[in-house]
């Protein structure tokens, strides 16, 4: 159920945003134990003077050090503290090798328990 919303300024023409996404849901699958169907991603960009960062802003195109995409990654609430590391890392550096930001992205981790999420039909129990 691991799902991962991605926000950032506009990418190199390099970048290919759905292959990066798609190669970033395998790495968090494989991580946090689920098959690649159960994980979903989306991306959002963020006007350039819409992102600032230590009172710096405007960037027409993602800096490689700076303004770091921003990511959430909302799963399961029961998952041991090794595997939601794994999960964030997974993430985070997919995410980083495939914009070719190495390090420079942010990704944070958010449990949902059992009967707070609505999903085919029902709440899941």
């Amino acid at each position: 159920m691991p799902l991962l919303h991605v926000k950032a300024l506009p990418q190199s023409t390099q970048v290919n945003v759905p292959e990066v996404l798609r190669k970033t849901c395998i790495a968090i699958a494989d991580a946090y134990g689920c098959p690649v169907e159960y994980v979903s991603a989306t991306w959002q960009e963020i006007a350039p003077d819409h992102y600032v960062v230590g009172g710096q802003g405007g960037a027409v195109r993602q800096p490689t050090h700076t303004h770091p995409p921003v990511a959430e990654l909302l799963c399961l609430k029961g998952k041991d503290e090794a595997t939601i590391e794994a999960t964030l890392q997974a993430a985070g550096q997919s995410l980083g090798e495939g914009l070719g930001l190495g390090g420079n992205v942010f990704v944070t981790y958010h449990q949902v328990g059992k009967g707070r999420i609505y999903d085919d039909g029902a709440v899941y129990k």
